[in-house]
């Protein structure tokens, strides 16, 4: 959104980072828009406490006041929602959008919660994507201390993990 001299702002900017996992893309965008409130939004209770830990671990005490964390639903985004308020001057949604039931609703809700010239930032995972960054996945889960057990010497996968496995690794990873 631009501001005109004949259109005072009184207000911060704000983004709306939807699907913001374990806070990586909103710490990077902390710093892309150095001026703005955040809103830090996902589905998963889990990835939001970890994004707000891990945040809280490398922001100063003003950065971190600028994030709102918010556990939520992408298609249950509305209009003058607590969460969404005057709505968002810019809508971040990274690698998330395809994995919802309902991606093209997905990205209405999006679009609905836009301020009057607002923009989306919109990325989703093409074939080619995937392939180029699947076998640095591979490699560090092959050398990663708490599931390398689960592979044999070719890489190949010898048993699906249990679940404590599983929370190892992600503590591991996060």
């Amino acid at each position: 959104r631009r501001a005109t001299t004949a259109e005072p702002t009184t207000r911060r900017a704000r983004v709306l980072v939807a699907g913001c996992g374990s806070g990586h893309q909103v710490a990077v965008e902390l710093r892309t828009y150095a001026h703005c409130d955040f809103v830090a939004l996902d589905c998963s209770a889990r990835s939001v406490a970890a994004a707000r830990r891990k945040l809280r671990s490398v922001l100063g005490i003003a950065g971190f006041a600028r994030v709102r964390f918010v556990v939520g639903d992408i298609l249950e985004l509305d209009d003058g929602s607590d969460v969404v308020g005057p709505g968002f001057d810019l809508v971040i949604c990274c690698g998330v959008l395809h994995h919802l039931a309902k991606p093209a609703e997905g990205l209405s809700k999006l679009a609905g919660v836009l301020t009057p010239g607002g923009m989306i930032q919109l990325a989703t995972y093409s074939r080619i994507s995937v392939e180029s960054w699947c076998f640095v996945v591979k490699g560090f889960m092959h050398s990663a201390t708490s599931i390398k057990h689960l592979y044999d010497e070719a890489g190949e996968p010898r048993r699906l993990p249990r679940r404590e496995e599983v929370r190892a690794f992600r503590r591991e990873v996060l």
